[in-house]
């Protein structure tokens, strides 16, 4: 399994879950839970960074440079940031109009098929 994402890995093993519990379609059914594992190697992964960070003697708020000084102009930006972001989010319909039509979501972006526990837990993390 050379040069696997944990993403496609995480599929793997829903797909093996799906399919032990007597899905008849599991590779299918496990694409909207893209929303619940893609949280859980988020979530994975912060923790080791923090792990990493901890052996080399710094804080995950240290690799953001917040100090209690700083906290103000920081939070005063993030408008700036989001602004700046606009163009870039109105280009991405146009943008994904050829491969995707004219569809209000590309697939991957939609949860599909999901127990209420799972939407739920996707919406909220």
């Amino acid at each position: 399994m050379k040069n696997t994402d944990p993403l496609r890995l995480a599929q793997i093993t829903t797909s093996g879950i799906l399919w032990a519990t007597g899905d008849l379609t599991p590779w299918e059914s496990s694409r909207g839970w893209w929303t619940v594992y893609g949280t859980l190697t988020d979530a994975a992964c912060l923790v080791l960074l923090v792990l990493l960070l901890r052996r080399e003697g710094l804080r995950l708020r240290d690799v953001f440079g917040l100090t209690r000084t700083n906290w103000g102009p920081q939070l005063r930006a993030i408008p700036v940031y989001l602004l700046a972001l606009l163009p870039a989010v109105a280009a991405a319909s146009p943008a994904t109009l050829p491969f995707y039509g004219p569809r209000a979501l590309p697939p991957q972006v939609t949860a599909i098929h999901l127990p209420l526990w799972a939407a739920i837990y996707s919406s909220t993390l």
